[in-house]
Order: C-alpha cells, then sequence, then structure tokens
C-alpha cells in the first residue's frame, strides 16, 4: 500500500491533514493506536501522598489539574516557554506541561497551593501586592514557583539576575517591572 501523499517538509498528508513523523501517523491519522500502559504510582505532592494510576504518557499538569484537582499550575503554551505551568519537583522548577509524571515518582511536588500554605509565602504576597505586581493573576502561580528555590538559596543578587532568572516567564497583562520590582525587593535588591 502507497503511504499518502504528504506536503513537502510539512508531514501533513495532503488528502487526510494527518501528520506524520518517523514513526508513522501522529495524533487521528491512520495507523496502530499507541498502548497506554496504566501503572499505579505514589506521588507526593504538597506533602501528602498519593497513589494514582498513571498512563505512561500522563503529563504532571494534567495528573494535578485533572486528577488532583489542583488547579493553581496553567495550561498556556504546552511548549515550555511562557512558564504558566511551573512547580516544583525535587525543589526545582520545571514545566508541568512537558514533565512526565512518572518522572516525579520519588520526589517532592510543590504546587502554588502548597507553597500558598507556607508560612514564607505571607510575606511574597504582601511584596507583590505592595508593588501592585499581577493584573489578571494567570502568570502568578508560575512567577511565584519560579522564584521560590531562588529566593532559598539567595540566588538573586542584582536586576540582571532577576531578569535572567525570569526571562522563561511570560506576563501577557503588565510590562514586567512591577513583577520584577517585587521579586527586587524581596532579594534585598535596591531600585
Amino acid at each position: 500500500m502507497k503511504p499518502p501523499a504528504q506536503t513537502p517538509g510539512t508531514g501533513l498528508d495532503q488528502g487526510s491533514g494527518a501528520f506524520h513523523c518517523a514513526d508513522g501517523p501522529v495524533g487521528g491519522g491512520p495507523g496502530p493506536a499507541a498502548s497506554l500502559a496504566r501503572v499505579e504510582a505514589p506521588l507526593t505532592v504538597n506533602g501528602t501522598a498519593h497513589r494514582l494510576p498513571l498512563e505512561d504518557r500522563a503529563l504532571l499538569l494534567d495528573v494535578l489539574r485533572d486528577r488532583l484537582r489542583l488547579t493553581g499550575a496553567k495550561r498556556s503554551c504546552d511548549v515550555q516557554v511562557c512558564g504558566a505551568c511551573t512547580v516544583l519537583v525535587g525543589g526545582e522548577p520545571v514545566s508541568s506541561c512537558c514533565f512526565l509524571a512518572h518522572d516525579a515518582i520519588g520526589r517532592e511536588v510543590c504546587t502554588i497551593e502548597g507553597y500558598a500554605a507556607q508560612e514564607s509565602f505571607a510575606a511574597v504576597a504582601e511584596a507583590f501586592s505592595r508593588h501592585n505586581a499581577f493584573q489578571c493573576g494567570y502568570c502568578a502561580p508560575g512567577f511565584l514557583m519560579t522564584l521560590k528555590p531562588l529566593l532559598e538559596r539567595g540566588a538573586l543578587r542584582s536586576r540582571a539576575d532577576v531578569e535572567r532568572e525570569f526571562a522563561g516567564n511570560l506576563c501577557r497583562c503588565t510590562g514586567y517591572r512591577a513583577i520584577l520590582d517585587a521579586i527586587c525587593d524581596l532579594a534585598g535588591i535596591a531600585p
């Protein structure tokens, strides 16, 4: 059987609109369906142990939002460029939109809901409020989860450090100045 004609350089079937990669069709195109193995997996999220049946391709963002109803991490770009889905895994920020849930097994996951319950969060919330840092708030969890380990390690020593560390966090509402001012305030960096 002859494979469908593809638009050159795109992997797009001219007839069906299905995408193909080197291994065959992607998405709803023709071909054998991939089997999804389910494994009972232990995940610790915000200090609480969970046992969840996880598909081998389950993304951490989907597990947090859809299975555990922790909706602070936001879905936005799905390609690790906006920062809205940032959570901590093993104390380090990850883009949960592209992070496999299985890779979090044996490591503590902390979401904005868990961080907001910690005593140290009060000063962070107050600084962001004082600087009027957020408007709609959609990006806020990602900025705050990126900030947490940086503050804990004392890794922010200059405005340039702040700008570099938060280059991967996008905000569509503000001009960033108020957000960066709040972060500098928390890090003890002069304006």
